[in-house]
């Protein structure tokens, strides 16, 4: 595969996978958080569960806004983070305490 061919991928992925969005691959319906991986020194959007090809991605991938429903553990972390169901909720003047008295 040549490097014009492989920029050409990844130029035509990022396109379709605009930050934000998820994707489902060909012969699933399970939707999948995406995250950008180095594929032959391009970067790439791809499943974040790292399941698929880069090239099933950009050639048949569908690209749909979330939610996920991979429950694979890197898209149901993004899921979660996004979401902010994972982040601890402190009240403004909180302030934590290091060492006790």
């Amino acid at each position: 595969m040549s490097t014009d061919h492989i920029q050409s991928i990844a130029q035509t992925a990022r396109a379709k996978y605009p930050a934000g969005r998820c994707l489902t691959l060909p012969r699933s319906h399970t939707v999948h958080e995406t995250s950008l991986k180095l594929w032959k020194g391009q970067w790439i959007p791809a499943p974040a569960c790292h399941v698929g090809t880069f090239q099933d991605v950009a050639d048949t991938g569908i690209s749909v806004y979330g939610p996920s429903t991979c429950n694979r553990t890197r898209c149901r972390e993004m899921r979660e983070a996004r979401s902010g169901l994972n982040l601890p909720q402190w009240p403004d003047n909180f302030q934590m305490e290091l060492f006790a008295a």
